[in-house]
């Protein structure tokens, strides 16, 4: 944190937002981490023809944490307020595609659990 807090503030943004992104500063790693993860996983799921339907998401939001975290990283969000704004616009993206794939993962999951029952329910009752 230190040595964020030692980058330089455009006048007008104040050290408010180096002290505002120092949890980002620290996390910096993990958002790499979950970013790279994000993009191997979007190109695997590309090696297979329904994959590609649905494999650029992930490499999607794999490219909006890079950004976040290089922003971040670089102490370009805390020197530029537009940037600042726009980095986080990025980071929000990132979360709200990601819930909306968990939403839909648990959607599917429970479709099929339902699906399941039905079938064991009418295999059960034809025997």
């Amino acid at each position: 944190m230190d040595e964020y807090a030692g980058s330089q503030v455009a006048p007008g943004n104040g050290p408010d937002a180096v002290d505002a992104l120092g949890p980002l500063f620290e996390v910096r790693g993990w958002i790499r981490f979950l970013a790279w993860a994000s993009i191997v996983g979007g190109v695997l799921q590309c090696l297979s023809i329904v994959g590609i339907l649905i494999g650029w998401v992930p490499i999607w939001i794999g490219v909006l944490l890079l950004r976040t975290a290089e922003g971040v990283e670089q102490g370009t969000y805390a020197r530029d307020g537009g940037r600042l704004r726009e980095g986080m616009a990025q980071l929000a993206t990132a979360v709200r595609v990601q819930t909306v794939l968990v939403v839909l993962g648990v959607v599917l999951v429970l479709a099929y659990a339902a699906v399941m029952i039905v079938l064991l329910a009418v295999g059960a009752m034809n025997t």
